[in-house]
């Protein structure tokens, strides 16, 4: 049994006991029930005469339960178990081992950033495990080729931010697609399952079986002139 549940347990003993003990004396009974009715008189009638017997009664039956040695027993019970807590905890505190984590961010890869010409992603000789990609660029055609990537689980992001550009997304079988896509002025073609001039528009499309997929990739484009192509191949 825990300490809590142990001590809470013992008070209601002596609780009880001290409510016993009351009500078994003729006058603490008397001043019990004196209480009892001066609160329905002062609830009830509503006089003020009643506020001084309700003090009174108050008063005298505080002084009869701090009396009983039940109750005296309960409060020097838990005055004992409040400070042996309270010195437990302490010394549980001086046990602790402060680990200091550290929290400053590792650079782990460092690209310089292509800002103008053609450029595609992943050498089709090699077999490379997927990282996010993010690409910022001001003009140029993107090819981005997924199929000789080792690409697994659902948190897979791409994000392309440009001027202008056409942006070519192709990704292997089995790989399910959500594709947000923004453009002024440019053509959207999905999968083939979706062809659209986009005009100042936003847009956003899921493949048919993306929430259910083992593998799957969520691709963010936005451009101001350009086309936007997502192939599977």
């Amino acid at each position: 049994m825990k300490k809590i549940q142990l001590f809470l347990t013992i008070e209601a003993i002596l609780l009880t006991m001290a409510m016993i003990d009351i009500m078994a004396t003729d006058f603490p009974r008397f001043v019990v029930l004196l209480f009892l009715f001066a609160i329905g008189l002062r609830f009830y009638l509503g006089k003020d005469w009643g506020n001084f017997l309700l003090t009174s009664t108050a008063l005298l039956l505080f002084f009869i339960i701090m009396a009983n040695p039940y109750v005296v027993l309960s409060i020097i019970f838990g005055v004992v178990y409040m400070i042996l807590n309270y010195f437990s905890r302490i010394g549980k505190r001086e046990n602790y081992q402060f680990v200091h984590i550290d929290q400053s961010p590792k650079r782990v890869k460092r690209e310089r950033m292509r800002w103008f010409g053609n450029q595609d992603y992943f050498n089709q000789s090699t077999t490379y495990p997927f990282d996010d990609i993010n690409i910022v660029r001001v003009f140029g055609n993107d090819v981005i080729d997924l199929t000789e990537v080792a690409l697994v689980g659902t948190n897979n992001v791409i994000v392309v931010r440009k001027s202008f550009g056409t942006t070519h997304v192709i990704v292997p079988l089995g790989v399910e697609v959500d594709l947000s896509a923004s453009a002024v002025y440019g053509h959207l073609d999905f999968l083939g399952l979706v062809e659209s001039d986009l005009r100042n528009e936003s847009v956003k499309f899921q493949s048919h079986h993306f929430l259910n997929a083992n593998k799957r990739v969520k691709v963010v484009i936005s451009v101001l002139f350009g086309d936007i192509e997502v192939i599977r191949q």
